[in-house]
């Protein structure tokens, strides 16, 4: 089964999505298969990670602490 944990909407129309992980450098194959399909980018929210990384077909990595930074 294939799954995301978060689909950004904006007038019904998906244009982010989010997968959490506790950890790992790699990414996950569900959340690349949607973002593929959808043609929006996925963005990876991981707790023991210290750096941003960019992967082939808009994918990125990003530290769970960063994340939260820009949230506010």
């Amino acid at each position: 089964n294939r799954e995301v944990d978060f689909v950004l909407v904006r007038g019904n129309e998906p244009v982010a999505l989010f997968e959490a992980k506790e950890g790992g450098s790699t990414i996950d194959k569900s959340g690349r298969y949607f973002g593929e399909r959808l043609n929006v980018p996925l963005f990876q929210v991981v707790h023991k990670s210290e750096k941003v990384e960019e992967f082939p077909g808009k994918c990125f990595i990003i530290p769970a602490s960063d994340f939260l930074m820009l949230a506010g």
